[in-house]
């Protein structure tokens, strides 16, 4: 994670990043999550004398949060006091608009935490309290709200919630980590409840989940405090998990998936596994384990036949 007291936008970008206006989902990791994103006009190397600074912003407050762009502006969260708050930016820095959203993040490593999804007009958060808004993404006047650990009985874990709300068509997907209510679908347009999942009964673990779509049942994948699960994406239903102990119950990155195999990693000792979706994905089984790649935050990306991502012991790139 970065703390955020400012924004910086440079030359390195080239603005292409604003290109993205026609997307369905703006959010954590680009439109499916994979790190990869899309956009061209992007400089092949940096300039001699590094990229040219085209303007920058003071006064956001503190947070971890990353940028989301749509149709030429620039969202981001940060803490003031205590209080969260949404910063929308239009291309040349310009403060368009700055509105308070609730309490935030303030007992460790202090701040905002998941990143905004924006997704049919509308704008979607949840904060590290738990809560998850919506905002209607034209003037940010609320629409809806919903204490997520209130309503599903769960608790709030020791670095506060971190997750960035997953869209899969009318529904929003978050992780409450209740023990009955584990996982659940909200409807996007009032916040009420779908379908919920049981899950493994485990809190939850700092991770946005991964939506699959391209295997007989699609599902959602995502890591909670001792495995990674897999949940029918149309009811709820638990299809699969796999053990995938952290002895401080962190697993903040956002598995990888490519044609059925999917690729976590964590820190403190947790590695890297492979599973590979089978029988549909209603299993999985373990591929391979490796020790070396042991990436706690970030996260991976796929390019080519090869992986890249960074250490959290062994501090290199791999």
């Amino acid at each position: 994670m970065t703390m955020i007291k400012h924004i910086l936008i440079t030359g390195l970008f080239s603005f292409s990043c604003f290109l993205a206006y026609a997307q369905e989902n703006i959010q954590w990791r680009g439109t499916d999550r994979s790190g990869i994103y899309r956009e061209d006009n992007l400089l092949n190397k940096w300039p001699d004398e590094g990229p040219a600074l085209l303007w920058s912003y003071e006064g956001l407050g503190e947070g971890h949060s990353s940028v989301a762009i749509d149709k030429g502006k620039i969202y981001v969260t940060g803490m003031i006091d205590s209080d969260g708050y949404i910063f929308v930016f239009d291309e040349k820095g310009k403060l368009l608009n700055k509105k308070k959203y609730g309490k935030e993040w303030d007992k460790n490593y202090v701040g905002t935490r998941g990143t905004i999804t924006l997704n049919d007009d509308k704008v979607y958060l949840i904060s590290g309290m738990g809560v998850i808004y919506c905002f209607n993404q034209q003037d940010l006047s609320p629409v809806w709200q919903r204490n997520m650990l209130n309503d599903f009985n769960a608790q709030n874990i020791e670095w506060g919630i971190n997750e960035s709300p997953l869209i899969i068509d009318d529904k929003l997907i978050a992780t409450p980590g209740g023990k009955i209510q584990n996982m659940v679908a909200l409807n996007k347009l009032n916040g009420e409840l779908i379908w919920s999942s049981e899950g493994e009964k485990e809190q939850a673990a700092y991770c946005s989940p991964l939506y699959i779509e391209d295997v007989e049942i699609p599902q959602i994948v995502t890591r909670t405090s001792g495995h990674i699960i897999g949940i029918d994406a149309s009811n709820g239903k638990k299809l699969w998990s796999h053990a995938n102990p952290h002895k401080y119950a962190i697993h903040a990155n956002t598995p990888l998936y490519h044609d059925g195999m999917i690729l976590i990693s964590g820190g403190s000792g947790t590695g890297a596994t492979m599973l590979q979706l089978q029988n549909g994905g209603r299993n999985v089984k373990e591929i391979w384990k490796t020790d070396k790649l042991e990436n706690l935050l970030g996260g991976l990306v796929k390019i080519g036949d090869y992986v890249y991502g960074s250490g959290e012991s062994n501090k290199n790139w791999f």
